[in-house]
């Protein structure tokens, strides 16, 4: 079959593009000899349009649209300067070794039914680069500066792209709209602005992710609305905003790298993130916000953010397991209104703050798993929420092991804590909190085992307490917590130290103490077994003590009582200038 060549050469036979078209046979080729062509042409056959030389030597100032079943191929020329390069109305398009540019709407459009293939291709300084509601293959191509979203996908489109660069357009990247499918393998997608992330996935959407870097945009890297993601081997860096936004969509991220942004992922609205083998560092929020939704991490490291790991809120849910957290500003986990976090087999440790924040009615299960090293509390349970914690340790951290307050609950079962602050008691149980300590071992600590203060309730139940400078259980402030079949030894100045209290103590044992149980105060203790003999020396001295004062007169009364007033004014004055000093610490070391 003979090709025809167009020339603007005078002994030329085909001069136009037109007359070739006409002319040439089903399945035949075109050569295009250097020019510039000018024209729209409409292709009702299946032809092979080849540029002879250079592809900027061969320019069509116009379009062509290919129409009637027709598969073309278009070689090694420039198309420019018109409303669309190539129109795919109906049929297949091979683009190769192309220039698409300066197109007023698209440098090429595909109806449904109808598929184009891109090989070597750069589009560039056109409104859009592709519009689609067909199928597209791209292989080696570059996107740039489009005016608009560079790729826009209708619903029945699907794009398949590898060893693509689509970069630096005024708006998205690409936009996923209905029932789409796309997939980038080995691409780069980065430097996009205006007011939408890079890729935008929106309802009934799929987008499949692999070995390929998204970032440097201006607002966001992938942002789904109701649509399905897969990342593997995918990496996310310096996106402004948010690098993986998630709305009532499902995403799964394998073996990838978020790095270096605002926030890292935002988990939202029914959203569910699968998050496997992968790493986020360096985020200055939030590296995973679960916000009424669900993550599951697995065999992961969250590690140097200037904020939170993980922030769950609004009901959500995290599942983190055989992962690493580490080395943040703020609280690591943060669990709020009422938000849900299961943590397994997970090491959390060396943080700036807590560890562990539970907070307003949210709950967690912590499951042998460690927390250690932090610069405050370690594990925080507040306002009414509760913690399960089994087989897990804590240890080694600068305040607190574990604080509960403000009618917070939990189970703490078969764990151990161990070796915190010399001014610090190892855990806290304050304003009406309700833990149970079971089959726990608390030791080795300059300070108490756990202090019960502020109508404290709790229960320490068959468990160790070994090795503490002072009284090793502290019970004060009108506290009632129960502690049975327990073994306290190897402390300091006593093993309970009792005062306006009304704890029950029964069947434990308390060896190698200088005193075993020391009550002070109004005491309505109940003990049961060793140490029960303390009750009838209270007893004695409370009767004396009734006895010494029934013969003072009013006066000396009175200079008794301000004494004691003073004494307790002296004392609250002392623990402010603590917290003072304290909070001047801490400061200092963030500054």
């Amino acid at each position: 079959m003979e090709a025809i060549t167009v020339s603007q050469k005078i002994l030329s036979k085909y001069k136009n593009v037109k007359q070739a078209l006409e002319l040439v046979e089903e399945g035949g080729t075109i050569h295009l000899d250097k020019a510039t062509y000018k024209g729209k042409f409409f292709i009702h056959k299946s032809v092979t349009i080849c540029g002879a030389h250079a592809k900027d030597s061969v320019v069509l100032e116009g379009s062509f649209v290919i129409k009637d079943g027709a598969r073309v191929t278009i070689k090694n020329m420039t198309l420019q300067d018109d409303e669309v390069g190539v129109f795919v109305q109906e049929g297949s398009l091979t683009l190769e070794n192309c220039d698409i540019n300066r197109m007023s709407e698209t440098a090429l459009m595909v109806k449904k039914g109808s598929h184009a293939t891109l090989r070597d291709v750069i589009i560039q300084n056109n409104q859009h680069a592709i519009l689609s509601q067909g199928k597209v293959q791209m292989h080696f191509c570059a996107l740039s500066n489009q005016q608009a979203t560079q790729v826009i996908l209708y619903p029945g489109a699907n794009l398949k792209s590898k060893h693509t660069h689509i970069l630096q357009g005024k708006k998205e990247a690409i936009l996923l709209k209905g029932q789409t499918n796309v997939t980038l393998e080995d691409c780069s997608i980065f430097g996009h602005s205006g007011e939408y992330a890079q890729i935008r996935v929106q309802k009934d959407a799929e987008l499949h992710i692999k070995s390929s870097r998204i970032y440097e945009s201006t607002s966001g890297g992938i942002d789904a609305q109701g649509g399905r993601l897969l990342l593997n081997d995918v990496e996310l860096y310096r996106n402004v905003g948010t690098q993986v936004k998630l709305e009532d969509s499902t995403a799964t991220i394998i073996h990838s790298s978020i790095h270096s942004a605002d926030i890292g992922c935002v988990v939202s609205n029914g959203s569910n993130l699968q998050l496997e083998q992968s790493q986020l560092t360096a985020h200055l929020q939030a590296q995973l916000h679960v916000s009424g939704g669900a993550l599951h991490a697995n065999h992961c490291s969250i590690r140097g953010g200037k904020s939170n790991a993980i922030l769950v809120t609004e009901c959500g849910e995290a599942d983190i397991a055989d992962s690493e957290i580490a080395d943040h500003f703020l609280p690591q986990i943060c669990v709020s209104e009422q938000g849900h976090a299961r943590i397994e087999r997970s090491s959390i440790h060396h943080g700036e703050h807590y560890g562990v924040w539970l907070t307003e009615q949210s709950s967690a299960n912590i499951v042998q798993s460690n927390i250690y090293g932090h610069q405050q509390i370690q594990v925080v349970v507040a306002e009414q929420s509760y913690l399960e914690m089994d087989t897990s340790s804590v240890y080694e951290g600068y305040e607190n092991g574990l604080h509960f307050l403000e009618e917070s609950k939990g189970l703490i079962s078969h764990c151990e804590v161990y070796r915190h602050g010399p001014e610090f008691p190892q855990v806290i149980v304050r304003e009406g909190a309700d833990p149970h300590f079971k089959q726990c071992t608390i030791s080795e600590s300059p300070s108490n085992a756990v202090w019960f203060l502020e109508h404290a309730k709790g229960q320490v139940e068959m468990c160790t307490i070994v090795g503490h400078g002072l009284a090793q259980l502290e019970i004060t402030g009108e506290s009632t917590p129960r502690v049975s079949r327990t073994t306290i030894t190897e402390g300091g100045h006593c093993a309970i130290h009792i005062h306006e209290s009304a704890p029950v103590i029964e069947e434990c044992l308390f060896p190698d103490h200088i005193e075993t149980i020391i009550l002070e105060g109004n005491c309505a203790a109940e003990i049961v077994g060793q140490g029960a003999e303390v009750l009838a020396d209270y007893a004695a001295f409370k009767r004396h003590e009734e006895e010494r004062l029934s013969n003072l007169d009013e006066k000396t009364l009175e200079r008794i009582q301000k004494a004691e007033d003073l004494a307790e004014k002296e004392a609250r004055t002392a623990e402010i200038v603590g917290l003072v000093e304290e909070l001047e610490r801490r400061l200092g070391t963030n500054s």
